[in-house]
């Protein structure tokens, strides 16, 4: 096993130091809401749960902090108390907070699992493994959280089959037109986790829209919810197709509130991110899809998220918002001096 001697003279990798940084960047942007949350939450079963993901976001900062300063890497400036507005008004019900925290787990356990997959200084790879644990920790808390107050919402349920049976017709994966068999259960996995996020999304955006008043950025969120009440559309059809049930909105858990809440900065960083991770999802629905015309559909819905993610980065580039990702030394550059 490597000594704290040994492991300061071990250089980070390209991909240790991106994930690193992402990392950080992200338990920065969540640590300001869940700092909202915390002062808002009414419930004690709910507060405690907030206050568990705000430990862990506390935790992960100093963890990354400390690994960087062995490589004198420099931390990210990320977010701070200054980018939220902690005395401003309850926006989201406790019920919503809930919700959140259940998408924060997914998308952390999504990232931290490929990070510690492509990490191999001893001290990152712990990092990401107890990253891991802690996002289990978290998800199993919030669901059990979730069961008890009648708020988690089940996937489809299916009729158990009665033999195993095997696939006789081409037109099980190619069929783009006519009739179309119902969804299998792999397909109907991923709409529903699919059509989750994107009604947290626009529930999200609709409660953000309220309180910004920079009207280039309010147009930009208002233009992601309705992507997103597109993309649901489109997921509750396929449901109905295969007679299926759709998951209720959360619409009615955002307040009236329009006070400002969060920074511009911090809420174009997080309708990025949750954009970024929206065409990660559906490309892995894609891979899981096998009906022809459920994979061009999301093939279709990604390409027009992934546009929507370069729009808004263009936004944060000409607002000086959008914090560099380290990048390799441009030695053409170099070269010319």
């Amino acid at each position: 096993m490597n000594t704290s001697h040994d492991i300061e003279n071990i250089r980070l990798t390209a991909a240790e130091i991106g994930e690193l940084w992402s990392t950080y960047m992200n338990n920065s942007a969540s640590k300001c809401l869940l700092s909202y949350f915390i002062n808002k939450v009414k419930d004690p079963n709910i507060s405690e749960l907030v206050e568990f993901s705000l430990d862990l976001s506390e935790t992960h900062l100093k963890v990354i902090e400390d690994i960087f300063k062995t490589v004198n890497h420099p931390i990210p400036q990320g977010f701070n108390e200054k980018d939220f507005n902690i005395n401003g008004e309850k926006l989201f019900s406790d019920s919503f907070m809930l919700q959140y925290i259940k998408y924060l787990s997914r998308f952390s356990l999504y990232n931290y699992s490929e990070a510690l997959t492509v990490s191999s200084r001893e001290d990152v790879r712990k990092f990401f493994t107890d990253s891991i644990q802690s996002a289990v920790e978290l998800s199993n808390k919030n669901d059990d959280v979730l069961l008890s107050k009648g708020l988690y919402i089940r996937s489809p349920y299916l009729n158990v089959p009665e033999e195993v049976s095997f696939v006789s017709k081409k037109s099980y994966i190619q069929d783009l037109f006519g009739d179309k068999r119902p969804l299998n259960s792999l397909e109907i996995t991923q709409v529903f986790i699919n059509m989750q996020t994107n009604i947290l999304g626009k529930a999200f955006a609709m409660g953000l829209s309220q309180t910004i008043k920079d009207r280039k950025i309010k147009d930009y969120i208002i233009r992601g919810k309705e992507i997103a009440e597109k993309h649901i559309d489109v997921f509750s059809d396929l449901l109905k197709e295969s007679d299926l049930p759709s998951p209720m909105t959360f619409d009615a858990e955002i307040t009236k509130a329009t006070d400002p809440i969060f920074s511009d900065k911090l809420v174009m960083f997080h309708f990025i991110g949750l954009t970024a991770f929206g065409v990660a999802s559906y490309g892995n629905a894609l891979s899981k899809s096998m009906r022809a015309d459920v994979s061009a559909t999301f093939t279709r819905l990604a390409a027009e998220i992934a546009k929507y993610a370069k729009d808004g980065i263009d936004i944060m580039i000409d607002n000086e918002w959008l914090e560099e990702v380290p990048n390799a030394i441009d030695r053409k550059k170099l070269i010319e001096v």
